[in-house]
């Protein structure tokens, strides 16, 4: 008889616990993917016509779009360099992220061209909602201990369709460099901008298949990460 109720505890535990860890998994666990989109600005949209006036970051007003530009630090939310792949846990599917907001770039303007775009990222900043996967990653897949930084290097000018309005969203496509494991690959995607005033606004997402830069997919047995991933990144820069 005790041993009977022994293992009717016993399975009720079992139950319980696989319970738990599904209701944790499917419902409380965050595992939305990163999104590509211009973060609410918090800076001058429209630069005042009186004469002499300035914007909140005190530069004239009338200063215009042309320059170099100061990539800001991020706040690893909403503005932030991060990634989006495909992991397995335990026999069920989501969508690892991870962002940082320790990086550092500058981009330039002349006419109606982007010149110039360099961002460098701290990658052993990256967090994620997983303690395990941020220890995971810095001696496996990118192995941030040994890659500590990331870059993105623009090869070509990024032709702008005029000269930019503020508050006016664009979408132009774009091509460079990027370094990610120590390896070196060519790249092309769209990314979108808004000229605040005082700051620019920039956005996109760049796939990344993990092979081409050396990386070895992580598995554990109980979790196994995808091939193919994206880095997602919305980034903020100012005079």
């Amino acid at each position: 008889m005790k041993l009977t109720k022994i293992v009717l505890w016993l399975v009720v535990l079992g139950v319980v616990a696989v319970g738990a860890f599904v209701f944790w998994f499917a419902v409380i666990r965050d595992d939305d993917p990163l999104e590509a989109k211009l973060p609410e600005t918090s800076s001058t949209v429209a630069p005042s016509t009186e004469p002499g006036a300035t914007t909140t970051s005190g530069a004239p007003s009338d200063a215009g779009v042309e320059g170099v530009w100061t990539l800001q630090p991020g706040d690893g939310e909403e503005l932030f360099v991060g990634y989006n792949i495909e992991e397995t846990l335990r026999g069920l599917d989501a969508t690892a992220t991870g962002t940082t907001g320790t990086y550092e770039g500058a981009l330039t303007i002349e006419g109606a061209s982007v010149t110039a775009l360099g961002v460098t990222i701290d990658m052993t900043t990256l967090e994620s909602d997983e303690g395990f996967r941020d220890d995971s990653i810095r001696d496996e897949g990118i192995e941030s201990d040994t890659f500590r930084t990331a870059t993105f290097t623009l090869a070509a000018p990024i032709e702008l369709p005029g000269e930019p309005v503020p508050g006016e969203e664009i979408a132009v496509p774009a091509t460079g460099d990027l370094t990610l494991h120590g390896v070196t690959k060519a790249v092309s995607f769209e990314v979108k901008g808004r000229f605040n005033g005082d700051s620019i606004d920039v956005t996109g997402t760049i796939p990344v298949v993990l092979a081409d830069y050396g990386i070895t997919a992580p598995s554990r047995g109980f979790v196994s990460v995808r091939g193919e991933g994206e880095i997602v990144f919305v980034l903020r820069f100012a005079r």
